[in-house]
């Protein structure tokens, strides 16, 4: 398993499965500030790790994060079987599910659900379920890549939607409360100049017209931190690029 993952990523760059140590270091980095943020919110609670993976943020969550019950459901039963062979807990039970079938016997107390929804077509059933899965005042964390329109024709082939910063908050909007947002490596077009830049921007309008310059400079790019917390440092309607995470409180 952890052969073919590594195969993956030398061969393609890129990989849908977080092996742990099987995958870019900067990769890998984007699924660990997720889980050590997820954390925060586990200690003595019960918890749900839907479309868990291979199983180390499972690991993570009832170790770090001291979960009194993790259970980790991931459609893939090779992922489940290594879960359980490498990260092995005792507060953690592993579960092969469609994560539109799944079918709980308990409520959590907090659920955990990291690059997930962009792969499902039945997207807003989805979100029910967690709704559904959820203890009154429980809450859900939830992630996603940003663009800056939110379009069904994206380049990875394994998402079948991707959502504007704002489009995706407005899916929650009926059932949960917006706690807390974060931000990784987000990219922003800022159209805001000094006086210097606008000076610089008008000269090189002027050379553009006259065929002297290539196209005016339009605006400055922004790239943000690995991980950090949103509180409006940036115009996320101008987000490209990066991920998000929210941090959602279900509604009574």
């Amino acid at each position: 398993y952890e052969q073919d993952a590594l195969a993956i990523a030398v061969l393609t760059g890129k990989s849908e499965r977080w092996v742990k140590g099987f995958i870019s270091p900067g990769i890998e980095q984007e699924h660990l500030e997720r889980y050590y943020l997820a954390c925060d919110y586990t200690k003595n609670k019960s918890v749900l790790d839907i479309a868990c993976g291979c199983g180390y943020g499972s690991y993570l969550l009832a170790t770090k994060g001291e979960a009194a019950t993790l259970e980790g459901v991931d459609l893939d039963n090779d992922a489940i079987r290594y879960g359980n062979h490498r990260y092995a807990h005792k507060n953690v039970k592993r579960t092969q599910a469609n994560a539109l079938d799944y079918n709980p016997n308990e409520l959590y107390d907090v659920i955990v659900s990291f690059e997930t929804v962009e792969h499902i077509t039945e997207y807003k059933m989805y979100i029910s379920n967690l709704y559904s899965w959820l203890h009154q005042d429980g809450k859900l964390l939830i992630s996603t890549p940003i663009v800056n329109q939110t379009s069904i024709s994206v380049p990875n082939p394994y998402h079948v939607i991707e959502w504007s910063f704002f489009d995706f908050h407005r899916l929650f909007s009926d059932l949960f409360i917006i706690e807390d947002i974060y931000l990784q490596q987000v990219w922003v077009k800022n159209y805001s100049f000094t006086s210097k830049e606008r000076f610089k921007r008008l000269t090189r309008r002027i050379l553009s017209a006259f065929n002297l310059k290539k196209s005016p400079l339009m605006y400055k790019t922004i790239k943000g931190k690995s991980f950090e917390r949103f509180a409006g440092q940036y115009e996320m309607e101008n987000c490209f690029q990066g991920f998000q995470t929210l941090v959602l409180r279900k509604k009574l």
